[in-house]
């Protein structure tokens, strides 16, 4: 759903690093901690101690809250000046979005 530009702005803003983004990039995807273990190599503890962690970063209890902090983060960037990322709304690329910036 998001460019890797997109994704990476986002880990940049959060301050994640690159292997909490892998993480919570396969939580977006919607894989279990075994299946993101899988296809990173590593442990599911492992896995499971960084989503906890991202847990505890991010403010969140779980999938859901995260996955909306996530989505969240996303819009409040493509509406800041100076983030990279394009917007997504319309009105504000015509000059008349009421959504405040940061």
């Amino acid at each position: 759903m998001m460019s890797e530009g997109a994704w990476l702005e986002i880990a940049r803003s959060l301050r994640l690093s690159p292997r909490e983004l892998q993480i919570l990039r396969g939580i977006f995807d919607d894989h279990t901690e075994f299946a993101i273990a899988v296809d990173l190599g590593i442990s599911q503890h492992t896995v499971h101690t960084y989503v906890d962690r991202l847990h505890r970063k991010l403010g969140v209890v779980d999938r859901v809250t995260l996955i909306l902090c996530i989505m969240d983060e996303f819009l409040s960037l493509t509406v800041a000046p100076g983030s990279g990322l394009p917007s997504i709304c319309a009105n504000r690329v015509a000059g008349r979005c009421p959504l405040r910036t940061r």
